[in-house]
């Protein structure tokens, strides 16, 4: 969660990747995200699972399963646009400029973006 006192994120519990995320309606929100993910965005065969914590990468996944308000389904189409914002956010230290969620903007149709 971003504490907005301090403007950082209070790490929750971390992402345990390790699990498969399948009960019986089917693969879970978090595992979908991972397997679309990994082969769609992150390159040389990468994975969360071999990332630090503090990884930027692992930091935008964490922050869209569990902090997030679009609170995306798996098969949106603006999932990799999301994280990719997401990513360039974590990477560039985005608490010393503006709290994630108003620069990846949070409405429904993506254009509240700011001018």
């Amino acid at each position: 969660q971003i504490d907005p006192a301090e403007n950082t994120i209070n790490q929750t519990a971390p992402i345990d990747l390790m699990h498969n995320f399948t009960d019986e309606t089917g693969p879970s929100r978090e595992s979908l995200f991972v397997q679309i993910l990994e082969s769609q965005v992150l390159q040389r065969n990468a994975t969360f699972e071999d990332m630090d914590g503090d990884d930027p990468r692992y930091l935008a996944l964490d922050w869209m399963l569990n902090q997030d308000e679009m609170n995306l389904d798996a098969d949106d189409a603006r999932l990799n646009q999301r994280y990719v914002l997401a990513l360039l956010a974590f990477a560039l230290d985005y608490q010393v400029w503006e709290p994630i969620g108003k620069f990846a903007g949070t409405s429904a149709d993506g254009d509240n973006w700011p001018s």
